[in-house]
């Protein structure tokens, strides 16, 4: 009975994380439940691993754009909503605060 409580509560606790579009705590949930014999979550692993590598692949590639460019609005918004999707919350809000309010420090240096 404590097998399928824990496994009902990682199953939820899964659909909250992927309802918040938060990849890197899902993953690993998603892992779990596959080895505990979740289909679902089996099925959903490689597309959560798909998410992560894509917001991954996009932040490697905002990195490469020149510092100049970086600073303009629209590049800190991207690099936020691909800081959140990566899992970092608190950092994309201060990304996403630093280019609404003009505040171009780098945050993450």
């Amino acid at each position: 009975m404590e097998s399928k409580q824990a496994v009902s509560l990682m199953q939820t606790l899964l659909v909250n994380l992927l309802q918040q579009r938060q990849w890197s705590a899902a993953a690993p949930i998603a892992k779990w439940l596959s080895v505990n014999g979740d289909e679902a979550a089996s099925a959903l692993c490689p597309q959560i691993y798909n998410h992560l590598s894509l917001f991954d692949e996009a932040l490697q590639a905002l990195a490469m754009v020149p510092i100049n460019m970086r600073r303009q609005p629209v590049v800190r918004r991207a690099e936020a909503v691909t800081l959140f999707e990566l899992g970092y919350p608190q950092l994309a809000k201060e990304v996403l605060l630093s280019a609404v309010s003009g505040d171009y420090r780098e945050v993450a240096a």
